[in-house]
């Protein structure tokens, strides 16, 4: 099947097929004339790789999975281990949140100073705090492959 029938049926766009494939995940074949050539197995694949989207797990990652697919194999081994990890991430970002948020709530507590052109909140800030900040921010961005 055409790279269009597959991403059809999988519920994907033609590019996510795509990007799949520079990800080593999918291997079509070609017709005589260049195209791609998807079979059933590469269709359970991406709709294998979908449901591993949904629970937060990257593209990237899913190379055992797939092959297991591929084998016709369950992946549920590999599977539970890349959710171990990914529990272990969201852990991580919750900690990092939760001190966070203690932060701000100190400096929520502040008294402002008067007569002073300085923010008395500002002024408790260190520059590793803001960095901190930019850095929880960063990782706490769920992407999706």
């Amino acid at each position: 099947m055409r790279i269009g029938v597959l991403a059809a049926r999988a519920g994907v766009t033609q590019k996510a097929v795509r990007y799949y494939e520079r990800c080593g995940l999918l291997d079509p074949g070609r017709t005589d004339s260049g195209y791609r050539d998807f079979d059933e197995r590469e269709l359970l694949v991406v709709r294998a790789i979908r449901q591993s989207q949904s629970l937060g797990l990257h593209a990237k990652d899913l190379r055992d999975v797939v092959a297991h697919v591929a084998r016709g194999t369950a992946p549920c081994k590999t599977v539970r281990a890349l959710i171990a990890e990914q529990r272990a991430e969201v852990a991580r970002k919750i900690d990092e949140l939760r001190a966070f948020d203690s932060m701000l709530a100190a400096l929520e507590r502040t008294r402002s100073s008067t007569g002073s052109q300085e923010c008395a909140i500002l002024a408790r800030v260190e520059p590793h705090d803001r960095s901190v900040r930019k850095r929880t921010a960063a990782k706490t961005n769920f992407h999706k492959s």
